[in-house]
């Protein structure tokens, strides 16, 4: 829709810009708060578990939710404790009938955009929700400002949410965020690192991603079968794209990979 020239960051409402507008702008996303893949009836996502943990060792000083530890009252404290990111995997939904119903799910119930506009989150600078359909906004009802997720969080204090408008594909969303937080960390701006991850994700060929990924088992202080299966996965992804042009970009230019990632808020 833009060119690549524009970055773009959207907002829910013309009052959440202006909130943001006068709020200070920091490049600090330490410490990190992180939920993982809470165990819940639908199945586990072994790769939203990989993401988790190298995003740990990303951004240091982290807080750790494991699957069967992340329930709604434990998530609930844990957000008011001041934290600077809010890293999510899992699954979530968005209700059309009601917006403010949408929900991330947790060991023990879901945790609504209704709740979440109720907190104090002001001490955000990022909020990302790797699940599926974090991003879609209500439009009836707009007069209730947590008509979906992303405003919910917005509406709580958080400056940045990055989050999906439909369901991802798990594998390559894992690569994104992880691009992502590498360009965050670099000092790229939330809405210019989505950006260039996704176009990262869109061009990458099958050799510069088994590179990377074996560069991103390098990285000191994980867990020892983190480093196993992201050895195996590069070795994999040489093998399959040898049948095909280690050269040759991956499938991941379609848009169903890449575009349904937004930003919402300062940018």
């Amino acid at each position: 829709m833009f060119p690549d020239r524009f970055t773009a960051s959207y907002l829910p409402s013309l009052q959440i810009g202006l909130n943001l507008r006068d709020r200070a702008k920091n490049d600090r996303y330490s410490p990190l708060l992180n939920v993982d893949d809470p165990e819940t009836d639908q199945p586990a996502m072994p790769f939203a578990q990989l993401e988790s943990a190298i995003v740990r060792q990303l951004v240091q000083h982290s807080i750790h939710l494991s699957p069967t530890e992340a329930s709604l009252d434990k998530v609930v404290h844990a957000l008011e404790a001041s934290y600077k990111t809010f890293h999510f995997t899992g699954h979530g939904a968005y209700n059309a009938r009601k917006p403010e119903e949408s929900a991330i799910a947790l060991t023990d119930g879901l945790l609504t955009a209704k709740t979440i506009s109720h907190l104090n989150l002001s001490s955000y600078k990022l909020v990302c929700l790797a699940a599926c359909e974090t991003a879609l906004t209500g439009k009836d009802g707009i007069t209730t400002e947590y008509v979906g997720l992303a405003s919910a969080f917005l509406k709580a204090g958080a400056a940045n949410v990055l989050s999906t408008l439909w369901q991802v594909d798990e594998i390559s969303s894992t690569w994104l965020m992880l691009q992502f937080y590498q360009r965050l960390l670099a000092g790229d701006t939330p809405a210019t690192a989505l950006k260039q991850s996704q176009h990262w994700l869109r061009t990458i060929t099958w050799a510069e991603l088994a590179a990377w990924i074996t560069e991103l088992s390098q990285l000191p202080g994980l867990e020892p079968g983190i480093v196993d299966r992201l050895t195996a996965r590069a070795k994999n992804t040489l093998k399959e794209g040898s049948t095909i042009g280690l050269n040759q970009p991956i499938k991941y230019s379609n848009p169903y990979y890449w575009a349904a990632f937004t930003l919402t808020g300062q940018g």
